[in-house]
């Protein structure tokens, strides 16, 4: 399906499903000190009613685990046990995600995470592993006049890697609003992406892991500057010039660099971009 098929001309609203969870539906071997967490789409799940089953007999209510909703507190999970979670969104069907414990911890996640460089570029077919990545990145969107750009960061995870089954959480502070706005990305689909939806912002990477245990990355500030109003080309340029006035540039430190950047001259904006640890 070509990325205008996920157009919702009309906007509305799919039918209430969970996207992404971890535990996942169906798998085993799921840690004992597991927490839930879960990316839906159509469903405020502040107003969602969250229980565990465990072997089908035992009902217990689930709490946030964090001031993000999609994170719930499990209790310490019994060894080699079948366990249900079933999701009451205040309007459609039950939602159930059925999963077996073994017997191991979740994995330490101690460690460093670097947040090193943030890129943007245009979303194209296959740029994202499908099907799970790819709905992940459009749950909750509604593209009637086209797609954004994308924005990818790049991450230094030193010797220890995040866990598969883990969570990254994209923290973006705009510049003109103090109040911070989270986008969510699995583990397992790579380099954390987000939907450009600020040019001058802060950013910083959260990855929460199995069992709800948060490594915090330094922040990344990046801000842009607009470029000179170009002067009105002639009638012969605008026939014969392909870029047709618009020069674009990339300062990267003190240094610039002239050159063709396609997210840039999109834009008609020269981007400076500028490392500041928190």
């Amino acid at each position: 399906m070509s990325p205008a098929g996920f157009a919702r001309a009309d906007c509305a609203l799919p039918a209430p499903r969970v996207v992404w969870s971890s535990p996942a539906a169906g798998v085993v071997d799921v840690p004992v000190d597991a927490d839930l967490l879960v990316l839906t789409e159509s469903i405020d799940l502040e107003s969602a009613e969250v229980n565990l089953f465990i072997g089908g007999l035992i009902e217990l209510p689930l709490q946030s685990g964090s001031a993000w909703p999609g994170h719930f507190d499990l209790p310490e999970l019994d060894p080699n046990q079948a366990h249900t979670i079933v999701l009451r969104p205040r309007e459609g069907m039950p939602i159930t995600i059925a999963f077996t414990t073994g017997q191991r911890q979740a994995s330490s996640q101690d460690g460093t995470v670097d947040l090193v460089s943030i890129s943007q570029e245009p979303y194209a077919e296959g740029l994202v592993e499908e099907p799970l990545c790819r709905d992940v990145l459009f749950r909750n969107n509604c593209f009637d006049t086209g797609i954004p750009l994308l924005q990818a960061f790049e991450i230094d995870l030193g010797p220890a890697p995040v866990a598969e089954h883990s969570l990254w959480a994209i923290e973006t502070v705009r510049s003109d609003d103090d109040e911070p706005r989270l986008q969510f990305w699995p583990a397992a689909c790579g380099s954390p992406r987000q939907w450009l939806g600020a040019l001058d912002a802060e950013y910083r990477l959260y990855n929460i892991g199995e069992s709800g245990i948060i490594r915090e990355s330094d922040s990344l500030a990046y801000a842009v500057e607009t470029a000179p109003a170009p002067a009105p080309p002639s009638v012969a340029q605008a026939d014969t010039d392909p870029s047709r006035g618009v020069s674009c540039g990339l300062s990267v430190g003190p240094e610039s660099r002239a050159g063709s950047l396609v997210a840039a001259c999109a834009l008609a904006l020269t981007a400076l971009w500028r490392r500041r640890r928190a």
